[in-house]
């Protein structure tokens, strides 16, 4: 290789890799100034789908409670449905022997 510039080849190739340097520093830094970029958007991202999930889950946790509410009222009053059915049934039997037995007096 020829002189360029008036330098010496060996203050040429100095210079180059200085250059090179500087640029793969600059390079560098912008990379890592990016992912950084990127890992807060992530972060907020997952931070974000970890409350909305948390909120699946509190609204799933609020609808079983209320559905075992229901059901617990649902069972209440077929108990007691049931109940009043069989005092009932009770009461006509009671009434059924009581004129039987009147009958045959």
């Amino acid at each position: 290789m020829a002189q360029q510039s008036g330098k010496p080849i060996s203050e040429q190739i100095s210079d180059a890799a200085a250059s090179a340097r500087d640029k793969a520093a600059e390079t560098f830094e912008a990379a890592k100034q990016k992912a950084g970029e990127l890992t807060g958007m992530a972060q907020e991202k997952g931070a974000e789908a970890q409350e909305h999930g948390g909120n699946l889950v509190e609204d799933a946790k609020g609808k079983a409670t209320e559905l075992q509410h229901r059901a617990g009222e649902n069972f209440d009053q077929a108990k007691h449905s049931a109940q009043e059915t069989l005092q009932g049934a009770k009461h006509r039997a009671d009434e059924a022997t009581r004129r039987g037995a009147d009958a045959t007096r």
